[in-house]
């Protein structure tokens, strides 16, 4: 780094053409006087037009990465206390934005829970106990085991409805983790689950069989003899 790098306290952003102190401007090392060209104000500016202008392909391309990388992000969060500590307190916000949702409007809410029926498990706590051991206590789908699930998530696995339109008893029924629940929403296990599906991350050929297994036989080992016929 040259004596003069060293020595300024300012320089003059190439896209406002104002003298601003360093600390206006990111940290390059490249960079004249150790900074990049346009200070803050102005690259966050072009972000936000740049965004606009191309906002569903970033939030599809944001998407991808996730889906793609799941597995090397949760252990990111999962090794960094600061991380899993922001990541609980931002399922939390969201969280309270959903209840806030659903008290400010009751009539869209009762308009969505006509057209899922009112879905609801009718499942004992033994029958999901025994569900949710069936799989290793992990997400069918994915196999983010349920200890992982909760440090991340502050919650329990979900009972999923594999499918929308069928019954709400244990035929019906596996572990899901958050992010497959959201993302699966109402299609079929078929559409949904399957290697090519980039909305569907971390498919298991394994996992998929024992799936098929638990919803056509498996799960009348299980299911308690009041619920057997319902």
């Amino acid at each position: 780094m040259s004596r003069n790098a060293l020595t300024a306290t300012s320089k003059v952003c190439t896209k406002c053409k104002i003298e601003k102190d360093l600390d206006s401007f990111h940290k390059c090392k490249h960079g004249k006087y150790g900074r990049v060209s346009r200070c803050k104000e102005c690259l966050s500016e072009m972000n936000k037009v740049r965004y606009q202008e191309k906002r569903e392909l970033i939030r599809e391309q944001t998407k991808n990465y996730y889906y793609n990388n799941r597995e090397k992000h949760i252990e990111l969060v999962m090794s960094n206390p600061k991380r899993l500590e922001n990541r609980r307190k931002l399922y939390h916000t969201y969280d309270g934005y959903i209840a806030g949702w659903q008290k400010n409007n009751p009539e869209k809410l009762k308009e969505y829970r006509l057209n899922r029926g009112n879905k609801k498990h009718n499942i004992s706590k033994e029958e999901w106990d025994n569900c949710k051991s069936y799989f290793n206590d992990s997400c069918a789908y994915c196999g983010l085991s349920e200890n992982e699930h909760y440090e991340l998530y502050d919650q329990q696995l979900h009972k999923e409805h594999v499918d929308h339109e069928g019954s709400n008893d244990l035929s019906n029924c596996v572990p899901a983790c958050k992010i497959c629940n959201s993302s699966k929403r109402e299609y079929s296990l078929i559409e949904w689950y399957e290697p090519t599906n980039t909305r569907c991350f971390n498919y298991n050929h394994e996992r998929m069989d024992r799936i098929n297994r638990w919803l056509i036989d498996d799960h009348k080992l299980y299911i308690e003899p009041n619920n057997l016929y319902k």
